[in-house]
């Protein structure tokens, strides 16, 4: 059966093991590549299409062991103590484990990765074409385009002239500032 296992800097990786319920910590806690204080429990379940997604993992450890994984929000909490599943602090590696029917089954890190981004609604803050015309409209329906005012060639005319006045003006700055250096000596030799 597979497994995913979830190390401590976010590493993702699938662990392969003969595990059944009665023989899960034991196996989980040999995987294990890092571990927290005490035993390793299940700490969080989620439901996901007709299964159940379970987490396993330590809530207490040693600085330096924390998991940095953020785990998917709404994870019903099987030890009474827990923080909401997305803002419990963890330590040692978390195992990613599925649940059918009163059975393990295989749960990959693409099986995870899928659960989770439909966990956080699919991370998608792009807009449609029909979002963006709508943005684009105001209240009576006329386009935003019709407030941009177009430059014509004076105005271009003007801007050039400003930016060469600029830069000449730039120029002397620098070349008063170096006859200033080059005027006073102070040193004594």
């Amino acid at each position: 059966m597979k497994v995913t296992r979830i190390q401590c800097n976010c590493v993702m990786d699938e662990i392969s093991e003969d595990i059944n319920f009665r023989n899960i910590k034991k196996k989980l806690r040999e995987h294990s590549l890092s571990k927290g204080v005490n035993n390793i429990q299940h700490l969080y379940t989620w439901d996901y299409e007709g299964t159940s997604i379970l987490c396993y993992g330590w809530t207490d450890g040693l600085p330096g062991a924390e998991n940095k994984h953020d785990l998917p929000p709404s994870g019903d909490k099987m030890i009474s103590t827990l923080n909401d599943s997305d803002t419990q602090l963890l330590f040692g590696d978390l195992f990613i484990l599925q649940k059918d029917d009163h059975k393990l089954c295989d749960f990959d890190v693409s099986d995870y990765g899928l659960f989770y981004s439909l966990s956080f609604e699919g991370f998608d803050d792009c807009l449609t074409d029909d979002e963006t015309d709508e943005d684009e409209e105001d209240d009576d329906g006329s386009d935003l385009n019709d407030f941009i005012v177009a430059s014509t060639a004076e105005d271009e005319e003007d801007e050039d002239e400003e930016d060469e006045e600029d830069e000449d003006d730039e120029e002397e700055d620098v070349v008063d500032d170096v006859e200033d250096e080059l005027d006073e000596d102070v040193c004594e030799y």
